[in-house]
C-alpha cells in the first residue's frame, strides 16, 4: 500500500471515507457478508479504495488451532474486497467452552511462542493474501514471562514470516502500564516488516491507561508516531474510532494530525538509513504436541473465566487490579455490541 493515512470502515464513518480523499481503509471481517457485503463499503472498493480485511475472531495464540471455517471465511471477505492484506491479533479469545468479547493477552513464553508460530503458519498457508500480525494493549501481565514483549514479536515475524502491523496506541498503553522504553523496544522488532499501522485515541481510567478508540488522538501519541516513523519513513497509518464518533470536524482535525505526522516522514526521508532491529534467535522451540496445548489452554482457561466470573478469584501471580482492568473493557465492548 502507498504510505497515506486512512480510516478504518464503519457505517459511522462511511460517509467520510466517502467525501475525504482517503486511500485505504480497514474492515472487521466478523462484521462482513462476503456474498452480500455492505453497499456502501462496495462501492467503495469499485471507486478503487484499498481495504485491509482485519480478524478478531481467529484466536491465534488460543491452545488449539484456528477453526478452518473462521481462516475460509477470512480469505473470503479478502477476495471479494480484493484486500491486499489479512490482518489479525497476537491473542487469544476462547479457551476451552469459554470465549470473550475481547483480546487476552499470551504469556510470552517459548511454549506459546511454539504455538503462535504453528497457527500462523496454518493460517498463512490457507489464504490468498499475505498475513500482518498486530500487537494488543494487554490488560493484565502473565507472571513467569520468558521474553520481553519487543522479542516475541519479532521472533514470531520472523519464524513465520509474517508482517507487523504495528498499534502504535497499543503500544504506547502498555508501555505506559508496565514500564519500557520506546527506543529500545523499537530496536528490538524488524521495523522493516511494518505493513501498516493504527494509531487511537485512549484515556486513563483508574490505574491503566486505556485504548479506548473513542477518545481524540492525543499529543503524546503523535509524538510516539513521529519517533517511529522517523526509523522507518513513511509507512500507512490508520485511524482507528470504534466509538464516540464526533463530528466531522473533530474527525478531520484527527486525520489532518496524522497526515502532518506523515508529511514529515516523507519530508525527511532522503536522508534516513535502513530500519534495522536486533532480531534475537532463541533455543529451540519445545514440539507442539498435545500436552502442550493442553497445558496452555488450561492456563488461558483460568485467566478467562475470571475475566468472564467476577466471583472467581484471579490465578495465582495475577495483580487484582489489572484483572479488573480486563473485566471493565470486556463489559465496555458488551455495552457497545448492544447498541
Amino acid at each position: 500500500m502507498i504510505p497515506s493515512v486512512g480510516l478504518g470502515w464503519r457505517p459511522e464513518t462511511a460517509w467520510l471515507i466517502d467525501t475525504r480523499p482517503i486511500a485505504f481503509s480497514e474492515v472487521i471481517a466478523e462484521n462482513i457478508d462476503a456474498r452480500r457485503p455492505p453497499r456502501a463499503l462496495a462501492d467503495a472498493v469499485e471507486r478503487g479504495l484499498v481495504v485491509v480485511t482485519h480478524g478478531v475472531s481467529l484466536s491465534l495464540g488460543g491452545g488449539e488451532p484456528p477453526a478452518r471455517a473462521r481462516i475460509a471465511r477470512l480469505a473470503a471477505v479478502a477476495r471479494t474486497l480484493r484486500s491486499p492484506l489479512v490482518s489479525e491479533h497476537i491473542a487469544f479469545v476462547r479457551a476451552g467452552e469459554l470465549e470473550g468479547t475481547h483480546f487476552l493477552p499470551v504469556p510470552r513464553t517459548r511454549g506459546q511462542l511454539a504455538i503462535l508460530v504453528d497457527h500462523v503458519r496454518r493460517v498463512m498457508d490457507q489464504l490468498p493474501v499475505p498475513l500482518a500480525l498486530e500487537n494488543i494493549a494487554a490488560p493484565v501481565a502473565w507472571p513467569g514471562d520468558e521474553l520481553e514483549e519487543a522479542d516475541f514479536v519479532a521472533e514470531l515475524l520472523e519464524r513465520t514470516g509474517a508482517q507487523l502491523l504495528l498499534d502504535v496506541a497499543n503500544l504506547h498503553a502498555n508501555l505506559v502500564n508496565y514500564g519500557g522504553d520506546l527506543a529500545r523496544y523499537l530496536d528490538r522488532l524488524p521495523l522493516d516488516r511494518i505493513a501498516y499501522m493504527h494509531a487511537a485515541g485512549g484515556a486513563r481510567v483508574d490505574a491503566m491507561w486505556r485504548d479506548t478508540h473513542a477518545h481524540p488522538i492525543g499529543p503524546t501519541l503523535l509524538d510516539v508516531l513521529a519517533k517511529i516513523l522517523a526509523r522507518t519513513g513513511p509507512v500507512p497509518i490508520l485511524l482507528e474510532r470504534d466509538h464516540a464518533f464526533g463530528t466531522r470536524a473533530a474527525l478531520d482535525l484527527e486525520l489532518d494530525a496524522l497526515d502532518a505526522v506523515l508529511a514529515r516522514a516523507y519530508a525527511v526521508d532522503a536522508g534516513r538509513a535502513e530500519p534495522t532491529g536486533e532480531v534475537a534467535h532463541y533455543c529451540a522451540l519445545p514440539v507442539v504436541d498435545a500436552s502442550l496445548r493442553q497445558s496452555l489452554t488450561t492456563a488461558h482457561r483460568a485467566l478467562l473465566r475470571t475475566v468472564l466470573e467476577p466471583a472467581v478469584p484471579p490465578p495465582n501471580g495475577f495483580a487484582p487490579h489489572q484483572i479488573a482492568e480486563a473485566r471493565a473493557i470486556l463489559a465496555s465492548r458488551d455495552r457497545h455490541a448492544k447498541h
